[in-house]
C-alpha cells in the first residue's frame, strides 16, 4: 500500500512545488513593474549571494545592479521556504547560466530558462517544467524525468 501512496502523493508534492515557484516568479515580476526596480530571485548562500540551489528558501529582493547579491537588508522583500515531505530535484537552465531571475522595471526577465522539478535520485516518475520567457510568460509543461 505504502508504494502505491506514495505514486498518489508525487504528483501533489511537484505541485505545490510549482505553485510555489510560480507564485514567486508573478510576485516577482509584478513587484519590478510596480516600483519600476529591478527584483532579484533567488536563493542565498551564507555571504548573500544567489547560489543557484534552487530547492531551498526563495528570496525576492530590489537588485538595481543586476549583480545576485543581497548588498542592501533593507532591500529584502520576501523570503519563502520551499518544504514538502517527498523530496524533489529543482533545476535551472538559462541562456547565460545566471543563479538568478532578474525582473526589469519593464516586467521582462533578463533570460530565457526552465525550472525542471523531478522526483529525488533513485525515483523514477513524471516531473514537471516551468518554462519562463524574457517577456515574462510563464507556462507549465509536464515531462519523463530520468
Amino acid at each position: 500500500g505504502v508504494p502505491a501512496m506514495r505514486t498518489l502523493l508525487a504528483p501533489a508534492t511537484t505541485d505545490a512545488y510549482i505553485s510555489t515557484y510560480l507564485q514567486a516568479l508573478h510576485t516577482t515580476r509584478h513587484l519590478a513593474v510596480s516600483s519600476r526596480r529591478g527584483v532579484t530571485l533567488c536563493t542565498l548562500d551564507a555571504t548573500r549571494r544567489c547560489s543557484g540551489r534552487w530547492a531551498q528558501r526563495l528570496t525576492l529582493f530590489f537588485d538595481d545592479a543586476r549583480r545576485g547579491e543581497l548588498l542592501d537588508p533593507d532591500n529584502l522583500i520576501a523570503e519563502a521556504h520551499v518544504s514538502t515531505g517527498e523530496p524533489l530535484t529543482v533545476t535551472w537552465r538559462g541562456f547565460g547560466e545566471r543563479r538568478f531571475l532578474h525582473a526589469r522595471a519593464n516586467g521582462s526577465y533578463r533570460q530565457n530558462g526552465r525550472f525542471t522539478f523531478c522526483p529525488a535520485a533513485g525515483r523514477t516518475g513524471s516531473g514537471r517544467q516551468l518554462v519562463v520567457n524574457v517577456t515574462g510568460r510563464v507556462r507549465v509543461e509536464r515531462m519523463v524525468c530520468p
